[in-house]
C-alpha cells in the first residue's frame, strides 16, 4: 500500500471498497498549485478487489502526489461522503507536505486543489534504522494510545516543564 519506489518507477496502491473512480495527481514540487499529470485509474485494469493500483514508469522518490476519489454520497445511511472536488493525501504515505494547506478549504464541497496537502514518494530501502528491530509483539498483547500531546499536558497541575 502507498507509494513504493522501484528502480524503473513507482507503484501506487490505495484501498477503497466503495470508490467508483480514482485519479492520481502528480506534482513536480510540493508547492505547485497544479499537477504536472493526472492519471485516471481504469477500474478494469487498475483495480484488484478493493485495491486501486498503478505503476508509473520513470517516476522517482521525491515526487509529490495526491488523489481524487469519487463514490457514493451516502449508501442507505452508511456514511459515505465521497467528494470528487477534494484532493486527498495517501493514508499510506511515508511523508506529506502542508506547504499550501488551508484547513478551511478542506471543508465544504468546493475544490481544494490549490490549497491541499500533498504526499511524497519516499524510498526507505536505505534508511539507517540504527539497530532498531520490530518488537514482534502479537497485536492481541498490544495497547495503542492516541492523544493530542498539547491537550494531554495542558494543565499546570501536571508539573510538566513545557505543558500544553
Amino acid at each position: 500500500m502507498g507509494a513504493t519506489p522501484y528502480k524503473d518507477g513507482v507503484n501506487f496502491a490505495i484501498f477503497s471498497e466503495h470508490a467508483t473512480s480514482v485519479e492520481l495527481l502528480l506534482f513536480d514540487k510540493h508547492d505547485d498549485a497544479e499537477p504536472i499529470q493526472i492519471i485516471q485509474l481504469n477500474p478494469t485494469i487498475n483495480k484488484t478487489f478493493h485495491f486501486w493500483h498503478i505503476f508509473v514508469k520513470r517516476l522517482t522518490p521525491g515526487t509529490f502526489y495526491a488523489y481524487r476519489v469519487d463514490g457514493p454520497q451516502d449508501l442507505h445511511g452508511a456514511g459515505h461522503r465521497f467528494n470528487k472536488n477534494k484532493v486527498l493525501i495517501d493514508p499510506y504515505s511515508k511523508g506529506n507536505s502542508n506547504a499550501l494547506w488551508n484547513r478551511i478549504d478542506a471543508l465544504g464541497t468546493k475544490d481544494n486543489l490549490a490549497s491541499s496537502m500533498r504526499s511524497v514518494v519516499i524510498d526507505i530501502s536505505d534508511y539507517d534504522w540504527e539497530g532498531d528491530r520490530p518488537l514482534n509483539r502479537p497485536i492481541s498483547d498490544t495497547i495503542i494510545y492516541e492523544l493530542h500531546a498539547g491537550g494531554f499536558t495542558r494543565s499546570p497541575s501536571l508539573g510538566c516543564k513545557n505543558y500544553g
